[in-house]
């Protein structure tokens, strides 16, 4: 590395110190699908609030567009054998639809967007936990974990993704509830049409 500014030495040893830096910040395949599964757990407390309130809203709609960006950054960042060893994940495509929101966000079709944070990211959500309690176990990838007693996946919830209940409650926050079936409510009332 030869400096060009003729501060020689001291420049060089700046160019490093930042080098290391940069090189700290990459982050493993377990740190990313960390990030990708706190993504799917939040675009899933989107989804259950429901497909009128996502279309009559901004802010369901911009929120599902940077998460789903989040999962597919995250996605485009894992390992060359993390991405060959699950050939059978769309990571490919979810990189792809990251993309397009970012460079296409002008054309973005909300019925797809939609189809995708309620379908597509739960079952890549799913697979990745999976991926994920194999790679902290230790294990190779596609043996299934034996349930433990006491084995928590890092003190989150097991995958396929809970939808919640999302109704407005007094404090202005979103009910924390499982979504009860149709004509049903959850505990706190809300009911579910």
């Amino acid at each position: 590395m030869q400096c060009r500014c003729g501060r020689g030495q001291e420049c060089e040893t700046r160019i490093r110190a930042v080098i290391r830096r940069c090189a700290a910040l990459v982050k493993s395949d377990e740190d990313l699908i960390e990030d990708i599964l706190e993504a799917a757990r939040e675009l899933a407390i989107v989804v259950s609030r429901g497909r009128s309130r996502y279309d009559s809203d901004f802010e369901p709609r911009r929120t599902t567009e940077r998460l789903v960006e989040i999962i597919g950054e995250a996605a485009g960042s894992l390992t060359a054998e993390l991405k060959q060893r699950r050939s059978d994940l769309p990571l490919r495509e979810a990189k792809a639809t990251r993309n397009f929101l970012i460079h296409d966000y002008g054309r973005v079709d909300h019925d797809a967007l939609w189809q995708i944070a309620e379908d597509e990211v739960p079952r890549l959500a799913a697979a990745l936990g999976e991926e994920l309690r194999n790679i902290q176990h230790g294990r190779p990838s596609g043996e299934s974990a034996q349930p433990n007693e006491g084995d928590q996946f890092q003190g989150r919830p097991e995958m396929p993704i809970t939808r919640f209940c999302g109704a407005s409650t007094e404090t202005g926050q979103p009910c924390r509830h499982p979504l009860p079936t149709p004509g049903q409510e959850c505990p706190d009332g809300h009911r579910r049409l």
